[in-house]
C-alpha cells in the first residue's frame, strides 16, 4: 500500500511539471482552428494568396491582421510531415514547398 501511495504521489508531481512546461492554450488558436484549416488548404490546393484566403472566411475584420500573421506563421512551418494537421496530403504539399511556397 506504501508502495502505491508514493508511486502515485510521485506521479501526480510528474504530471503537474509536465502540465507546466506545455504553457496554456493560445485562445485564438482554438477559435480559429478550423478556419486554420480552411485558409492553409486554400493557400496550398489553390494556390490562392494569404490575404484572398483570409477574405473568404468571412472574419471580422479586427480579428483578419491578426489570423493572417497566424497564417504565414503557419504556412512558412508547414512541411510534409506536419500536413495532415491541415488535412493536406504529403505530395500536393510537397509539391506547393517545389514550387517556392507561393502565397
Amino acid at each position: 500500500m506504501d508502495l502505491f501511495a508514493w508511486t502515485y504521489r510521485r506521479s501526480q508531481a510528474k504530471y503537474k511539471v509536465v502540465l507546466e512546461s506545455m504553457g496554456s492554450p493560445d485562445p485564438f488558436r482554438i477559435k480559429y482552428r478550423e478556419a486554420l484549416n480552411e485558409a492553409v488548404g486554400q493557400v496550398v490546393r489553390r494556390r490562392a494568396s494569404e490575404a484572398v484566403a483570409v477574405s473568404n472566411l468571412g472574419l471580422p475584420e479586427e480579428e483578419g491582421s491578426k489570423f493572417q500573421q497566424l497564417l504565414g506563421q503557419e504556412l512558412n512551418a508547414l512541411a510534409a510531415f506536419n500536413c495532415a494537421r491541415y488535412r493536406l496530403g504529403i505530395d500536393e504539399t510537397q509539391a506547393w514547398i517545389d514550387e517556392g511556397r507561393p502565397r
